[in-house]
């Protein structure tokens, strides 16, 4: 099955179809598009479970599968409303992203005080010359 209607050139981009489908072998698309998704979901379970269990003493690491199956609900919900949902989406997780990379650089910058300064490395001493 394509992603793309035949004859149609330049080819129009369609929910669950990625640029991988039209540039990829036959072969290889099955990989990128059942196989890969599945897996990113399971991790974003696992990773989520296994953070809230080290940081929320009770909350069980076995519980995974509620955050799998957010994941796959926003997925799906980002597919079912067509591209410009998900390229919005994509723009408000990028700029989600960008506010805390920028809050936790500012933060680890208070932190640190005193100790910081422009060298990267202190100067070392020269070692002494060996005598053979």
């Amino acid at each position: 099955m394509s992603c793309h209607p035949p004859g149609r050139w330049p080819p129009t981009p369609r929910a669950g179809c990625t640029h991988r489908s039209a540039s990829s072998s036959p072969g290889a698309t099955p990989w990128f598009g059942w196989l890969i998704p599945p897996l990113v979901l399971l991790q974003l379970g696992f990773t989520t479970a296994s953070t809230l269990n080290f940081d929320i003493s009770g909350y069980p690491a076995s519980l995974w599968w509620p955050w799998s199956i957010l994941g796959l609900l926003i997925i799906v919900a980002a597919g079912y409303f067509g591209v410009r949902t998900s390229a919005r989406l994509g723009t408000i997780l990028g700029v989600f992203e960008i506010a805390v990379f920028l809050i936790m650089g500012i933060l680890l910058v208070i932190h640190a005080g005193s100790h910081n300064t422009l060298s990267c490395s202190p100067p070392s001493t020269p070692r002494p010359a060996s005598t053979a």
